[in-house]
């Protein structure tokens, strides 16, 4: 297109999107790619550093390991958060 849309711009059908996007509006639906950052194992919700591509959350010593699990928690909050009617959410790990 020749110029940014944003998910303001009417119509929107699909929207890709990080949690810093996402933060500030609302969808009717949404989709939700649960990666493999953040797998559940047994009745827990683990972060898994080594499966996030951001290259400072891959540093022990730029954030701590209880950081990383806050911050991934809450991205991934803020996402499945948006949609008023409903959200639909995938994760590739089974």
């Amino acid at each position: 297109p020749p110029r940014r849309l944003g998910p303001t711009h009417s119509p929107v059908f699909v929207q890709v999107c990080c949690g810093s996007t996402a933060e500030a509006f609302d969808y009717d639906s949404s989709g939700v790619i649960i990666g493999p950052d953040l797998v559940w194992r047994g009745y827990l919700w683990i972060a898994v550093r080594g499966a996030n591509r951001d290259p400072d959350f891959r540093n022990r010593a730029t954030v701590s390991d209880a950081d990383f699990d806050r911050i991934v928690r809450n991205v991934y909050n803020v996402l499945l958060t948006r949609g008023l009617q409903g959200v639909n959410i995938s994760a590739p790990d089974p």
